[in-house]
């Protein structure tokens, strides 16, 4: 069904390798009572390669503000809320601390909040075989194929993450 112009907006941050298609559920469920949603994903998603070796794996402020502009463009009379899953918690609770009072989620919700990565923090706490999945994971979305001639070009060294064997380990 069509949605009124000012039908409100989730702005959905994902997973640490997340897609939209993780969201498809969330996103009818979501639709069918009257929101829009409009899943952001970061760089290096969806099999996009890098166009430079700078990224975060938790997203990037800047890219997340691009992303939201476009919406509020598109839609101006719409009010916009955050939904951040695990990794898209840093990015929301970064984004939403940094632009204070400028922040343009009108409300935001942190789901199995996965910001903390500190030494210590949450990769620190993974189980082993969830460990060596997500490490996996990671090396094969954003540090292999396509990835590879990004970094080699870049002062940017990803031996020493590549090598990994815990994600505790793996610092660029």
């Amino acid at each position: 069904h069509k949605l009124p112009a000012d039908a409100p907006i989730v702005a959905v941050m994902h997973t640490l390798t997340g897609t939209s298609d993780d969201f498809a559920s969330f996103a009818h469920a979501a639709h069918a009572r009257g929101f829009r949603v409009a899943v952001l994903l970061r760089r290096g998603h969806l099999g996009s390669p890098l166009k430079t070796g700078s990224f975060n794996l938790l997203g990037s402020c800047a890219d997340l503000e691009i992303h939201l502009e476009r919406v509020t463009k598109r839609f101006p009379l719409a009010k916009v809320f955050g939904h951040a899953e695990s990794a898209g918690t840093g990015l929301a609770v970064r984004y939403a601390g940094e632009k204070n009072t400028q922040c343009l989620f009108h409300a935001m919700v942190c789901v199995c909040p996965g910001y903390d990565t500190t030494e210590g923090g949450a990769f620190s706490r993974f189980e082993p075989f969830l460990d060596a999945h997500l490490l996996r994971s990671v090396k094969a979305s954003f540090l292999r194929g396509a990835n590879e001639d990004v970094f080699s070009s870049t002062e940017t060294s990803t031996a020493d993450v590549l090598s990994s064997p815990r994600s505790s380990d793996a610092h660029p």
